[in-house]
């Protein structure tokens, strides 16, 4: 059973594997017998050096195994530093381009020690990689692939791109690595805030059913990008409504079952992020978004989550159930 002690054996074992060298690592004690069959295991479902074909199936349920599997590969391709290009069968084309966008308006949006670009690299790039098994799985690419669907990406990527070049930062305050306020427009210094869903509670019920942080942290990526790209086209906002229509219906769908059932073993997530304070950054992102909507005069009109929830024993869309910070 993983637990959050593995990590500070993981570490020094993955700097070792992906230096190539055989001997168990010096830079903590661990059993030399179980370190090579733990060695051995891994091999088993690391996907470095080979090609699309080789990469592990995709499961609606975060496995231990894949644990291992997203850890080391985190590490070994430097996915902090966006080596994406060493990921087998890497043609991602526009799925690619959106994301890299999305990722590089958080980032200038947001910029603060609080939410770094090593966090922010290797979030987007475990998505990528997700992308990449789960259409190996499926023996296909996304539905959007067909040439009324590309155009149409083709002219959310340049649109997207357009408003990219003229994103402004927003002068944000942490204290100890946690946002605590930002600058509006008019330098007024006010709490940065969310919104709860009732999402929210449902995964953080007793015996929820698990939320897949990598996914989550793309949806704030992509509402962060809807915020400051919405107020940058309006009045004229039918290409981010597209895009928003897009983004759920090629993308996310396709990680629906993962994004809100990924099991029991997502406790496990900063084994998977290395070392940062990944739980605080992924706040942080979330936090990032609300302060978005409210900067571009955009407040109570967040978007949420495009996923059902249940109240009583029907499933509806989920909703917004409180703010906090405002």
């Amino acid at each position: 059973m993983l637990n959050r002690y593995t990590f500070l054996v993981l570490l020094p074992i993955i700097i070792h594997i992906s230096s190539g060298e055989d001997a168990p690592s010096k830079l903590y004690p661990v059993d030399e017998e179980a370190y090579n069959a733990y060695k051995e295991r891994l091999c088993k479902v690391l996907p470095f050096g080979g090609s699309s074909d080789q990469l592990p199936p995709w499961s609606d349920a975060l496995t231990e195994n894949e644990i291992y599997e997203l850890a080391f590969l985190n590490l070994g391709h430097q996915l902090t530093s966006d080596a994406i290009a060493q990921l087998p069968g890497n043609n991602l084309g526009w799925k690619k381009r959106i994301v890299d966008l999305m990722a590089y308006i958080t980032q200038t949006t947001c910029e603060s020690p609080g939410l770094s670009s090593s966090y922010i690299n290797a979030a987007k790039n475990l998505f990528l990689y997700y992308i990449l098994k789960f259409e190996k799985s499926m023996n296909s690419t996304t539905t959007a692939d067909d040439a009324a669907s590309t155009e149409e990406w083709n002219e959310i990527v340049e649109a997207i791109s357009m408003c990219s070049r003229d994103i402004e930062p927003i002068h944000i305050n942490d204290d100890c690595g946690s946002f605590t306020t930002y600058q509006t427009p008019e330098g007024v210094l006010l709490p940065v805030g969310t919104h709860i869903e009732q999402f929210d509670m449902e995964i953080e019920a007793p015996n929820g059913p698990g939320m897949d942080l990598i996914v989550d942290n793309i949806w704030w990526l992509f509402s962060v990008t809807y915020a400051r790209c919405y107020a940058y086209f309006y009045p004229n906002e039918d290409v981010i409504l597209l895009f928003l229509q897009r983004f759920r219906d090629d993308i996310l769908s396709n990680f629906a079952n993962r994004w809100r059932g990924a099991g029991d073993l997502v406790d496990h997530f900063s084994i998977i992020f290395g070392p940062m304070d990944s739980y605080q950054e992924f706040e942080n992102v979330r936090l990032c978004a609300g302060v978005s909507y409210r900067y571009e005069g955009l407040a109570g009109r967040e978007l949420v989550r495009p996923l059902t929830v249940m109240v009583g024993n029907t499933h509806v869309r989920n909703f917004k159930t409180a703010v906090t910070g405002y």
